[in-house]
């Protein structure tokens, strides 16, 4: 729903990590679903930002580059404030931002890889979960979260302690929220993508590689009315 046909107000989109891959591809997805599209990346990434936002905008949709780091808490809470303040009532939260795997063992692991990996992974997706759902109670008219999870969240791999950590967090944090009190005035799904959507295609079921358009249909889908009835799911 990317607007509300009784007052054509348009809602608005937020999604961060979205300077490329599958953040990218996402926020242009959404954009064609008819949502205006806030994007957040880190700024060293307003370059890889700013093409985003032509994008966007050559599909007709208002958008908003907001640089920032998603694991700082008042980054995050002015992304969502300069989101609906621009671009109208947030409806949809893609909470993708974060780092990829290490190579290195439990015991290799210093303490600030270890700090690096949760804060991003697993405090940023727990300050926008946060964040979006405060603020769609407010608004009341529903709305959906949904975080990026992979493989790692459903198993731990050998010299990936730290990352699986961080996603298993990911999948906890998301069917903690949806048991909470205001549950209903959101809709909230955890859109997991494999960990190998860049790796060899023998790995994968279908024996081709995984696109980051392929987890952007995916994003499409739970943000769907088509997805009401979903909530605290883990879609592979």
């Amino acid at each position: 729903m990317s607007s509300n046909p009784s007052t054509s107000t348009i809602f608005s989109a937020i999604v961060t990590g979205a300077a490329q891959g599958i953040g990218r591809a996402v926020a242009i997805r959404l954009a064609r679903l008819g949502y205006n599209v806030a994007i957040t990346d880190l700024p060293s990434k307003t370059e890889l930002l700013d093409s985003v936002i032509t994008e966007i905008k050559a599909l007709g949709r208002d958008t908003l580059a907001l640089p920032g780091d998603v694991s700082k808490e008042a980054d995050v809470e002015e992304a969502i404030k300069q989101t609906v303040e621009k671009l109208g009532p947030l409806y949809i939260m893609v909470a993708n931002a974060g780092i990829g795997v290490p190579v290195a063992s439990i015991m290799d692991t210093s303490m600030e890889e270890w700090d690096r990996y949760l804060s991003v992974n697993l405090t940023g997706v727990f300050l926008c979960y946060r964040a979006a759902a405060r603020k769609m109670v407010e608004q009341g008219i529903g709305g959906k979260i949904i975080g990026a999870c992979s493989t790692a969240g459903k198993r731990g791999s050998p010299m990936m302690g730290a990352y699986c950590a961080s996603k298993f967090g990911v999948r906890a944090l998301t069917q903690s929220l949806v048991h909470e009190s205001d549950a209903d005035a959101a809709a909230r799904m955890n859109q997991s993508h494999g960990s190998w959507i860049d790796m060899l295609n023998g790995r994968t079921a279908l024996k081709r590689i995984g696109t980051a358009e392929d987890v952007a249909n995916l994003v499409a889908y739970l943000a769907s009315e088509e997805a009401n009835f979903m909530t605290g799911n883990i879609v592979t």
